[in-house]
This record gives structure tokens, sequence and C-alpha cells, in this order.
């Protein structure tokens, strides 16, 4: 059986991934036992999940995309060229963010990846999303003061680094931005982003969380 381009950049690809993986598992300690715990978020193509990680005592997330998964009962199963659509991608993405080693962007463990089959990235969970801390802040009327200047330059400084390395995320929304500790905050789900080489395309397409973009841009979505 002759070899397709597709085929071969697969292998490749998962030569890698295990070359990273070995890696990965020294630097983090990652022997030990990992217990599903609950469901964080689900998306189109599939589930986050909290683990947590009883070797080290903490508490991790892992986002898991497998052939037949349904998003709802009248979303059609995901396909195997979907999982590698999807998967793709984002482990590009990831691949990249863990090559700079930087630690105010997400913290990757782990990723796993069969082709046509599934995909599972293992990442830090911190203490929630800020979907779900601005849910708390809204049903305790609880303020934090100065909170809004920490977000806003979080997460510039961390656009401009994941964008000096040519990836767009392409979906910040507050249910992709983890807190950490002394509530800081970082993006996550890499999901729909992509690896670019012009800085200034005349034409994108549009991807996202509609109520999340730009309005001028929903507008347009919106009137076809």
């Amino acid at each position: 059986k002759l070899l397709t381009d597709q085929d071969t950049d697969q292998y490749f690809l998962k030569e890698e991934l295990n070359r990273i993986n070995k890696l990965l598992i020294k630097k983090y300690n990652l022997y030990g036992e990992f217990v599903e715990l609950d469901l964080i978020n689900s998306g189109a193509f599939g589930t986050v999940y909290r683990v947590f990680d009883k070797h080290n005592r903490r508490f991790l997330a892992i986002k898991r995309i497998e052939v037949g998964f349904q998003a709802t009962a009248n979303k059609p199963p995901v396909t195997k060229e979907q999982v590698d659509f999807s998967a793709r991608g984002e482990i590009i993405s990831c691949l990249k963010i863990i090559a700079m080693d930087n630690p105010n962007l997400l913290q990757i463990y782990q990723i796993i990846y069969e082709p046509g089959c599934y995909c599972e990235i293992l990442m830090e969970y911190g203490y929630g999303t800020l979907y779900d801390f601005l849910r708390y802040m809204h049903k305790t009327k609880t303020k934090y003061e100065g909170f809004e200047t920490e977000l806003d330059e979080d997460l510039a400084n961390q656009i401009e680094i994941i964008h000096d390395r040519k990836i767009r995320h392409r979906d910040i929304k507050p249910s992709n931005i983890i807190i950490r500790k002394g509530l800081k905050f970082t993006l996550c789900d890499y999901g729909l982003a992509e690896t670019f080489n012009d800085p200034n395309p005349t034409e994108l397409p549009i991807v996202g969380t509609l109520n999340y973009l730009p309005k001028e841009i929903q507008e347009c979505y919106k009137n076809g």
C-alpha cells in the first residue's frame, strides 16, 4: 500500500508527539493515575472534563475529541475526518505553545492523538473559568476591585506572545479563559486556533462564538 501525503503527515505528527510526551512526562512528573471527575464543557466535536492527578494531588483538565461524539441528539456523530481536522489544528498550536515554555501561557501536559479515532489533550485547570467567576460575582453580588485591569493586561500580553508566533486564537470568550492563583488569567481551548503567515490578511473566514465576535462581523454573519 502506497502512503498518501496525509498518511505521511500523520506518521510524523505522531512521532513528534511521542517525543514531546516523553519530555513532558519527566518535566511534570506524570507517572500517576488520573481520576475523571466531572464535565466542564461540551462543544461541537468533543468534551472537556476535570480530572484529579492522584500522584501530584492536583486538578487538571482533559479535552477529548472522538469519533461518534454527538453534541446534541439532533446533531450527526463526529466523523473520522472531523476528528483529524479539529485535532490537527489544535495540536499544531499546542506544540508551538509547549515549545515557547512560557509560564504566562496555558500549561499543556500531554497530547495523545490516534488519527481517525480520537485526540486527548491534558492541560492545567486552575480555579475554573472567567465565565464561572462572573456568574459567582453576579450571584453573590461580590466585587473584586481591579480584576478587570489584571484581565486586560494578562490577555493583551498573551495575545501578543501567540501572535508573534503566528497563532490566532479566534475564540476568545469567558469560558475560554482560566483563572489562576492570585487572580491571574490565561487563554485556553485552542480548538479554533490557526497558524498564519500574513499578519494583515484581506480576507478571513468567520469563526468563533457568535455572541463574542465584533459587532460588525456579527452583522455580516447575520446578513449572510
